[in-house]
């Protein structure tokens, strides 16, 4: 197995246990895959850091600079984690497609059903290469002479 394919009983401490991750969601059934950046508010000064996160889809081929702002997380007193909207959030709500997928893997993360194994997650990892973050499972997954070596479709074509 892949050491960026993440299991299921490992997706929720891989999507808040970061302070910056980038997870790509494949649906086993339709193939159709999206991939989401779940980013850690910054810490104040000398206070605390903040159990709140941004939550954003990537929506072009430079993943690490076109994205959607889609809600935010916050960590309550009591140990739980909710999702929030706000101004910047997807004008139909929750009926977005990527918030609807978001809130998806959010629920099957936190054990609320057992939407995982319908879907593969993979953690998001740069190009051994060239450096741009790789989001389609078949570059995130590439092995050359039986080397996990992760490349991006042009740069798996070079030495």
């Amino acid at each position: 197995m892949n050491s960026n394919f993440i299991p299921p009983d490992k997706v929720w401490e891989t999507m808040f246990g970061h302070n910056s991750v980038h997870l790509t969601m494949v649906s086993n059934k339709s193939g159709e895959r999206k991939t989401f950046h779940v980013v850690r508010f910054p810490k104040k000064g000398d206070e605390p850091r903040p159990l709140k996160w941004w939550i954003r889809q990537v929506t072009g081929t430079d993943a690490k600079r076109e994205y959607a702002y889609l809600c935010w997380a916050e960590g309550g007193d009591d140990g739980y984690v909710r999702l929030k909207l706000s101004k910047a959030s997807p004008s139909s709500g929750w009926k977005h497609a990527g918030l609807a997928a978001f809130l998806w893997l959010f629920k099957g993360a936190d054990g609320q059903h057992n939407s995982l194994p319908q879907a593969t997650v993979y953690k998001g990892v740069d190009c051994t290469r060239c450096g741009r973050l790789l989001t389609v499972p078949s570059s995130i997954t590439f092995k050359r002479n039986g080397v996990e070596m992760p490349r991006g479709p042009y740069c798996q074509t070079q030495p």
